[in-house]
């Protein structure tokens, strides 16, 4: 199997529900593999990617402009709600007054 049919056949994996479903899929473009195939080759990839992620884990991050001073400017995001005060006629059945004071 080419590099680039496992790539294709790994990617198709992700994507389709079951292995039967990748290899129906595979069979479309013109690749018969079994599903067993497929469960192998993925078995294969997830234990490489799994290797490639540990070793990335022992690294320690890096900042990206470590020689930048800290800025003197903060973004502050506060809730967004308009507020809706009680006016004096809250809370009655009947009333003649506003209910909510509009403040504008």
């Amino acid at each position: 199997m080419s590099p680039a049919t496992e790539e294709r056949l790994g990617f198709t994996a992700t994507l389709a529900g079951s292995y039967a479903d990748t290899a129906q899929l595979a069979s479309k473009w013109g690749c018969e593999v079994d599903d067993s195939v497929i469960h192998a080759l993925v078995q294969r990839l997830g234990s490489k990617a799994e290797v490639q992620t540990q070793e990335r884990l022992k690294q320690v991050a890096q900042e990206s402009q470590p020689q930048r001073r800290a800025a003197e400017l903060a973004a502050v995001m506060m809730d967004g709600w308009h507020v809706r005060f009680r006016g004096p006629g809250w809370g009655k059945k009947k009333t003649k007054k506003d209910r909510v004071e509009c403040t504008n």
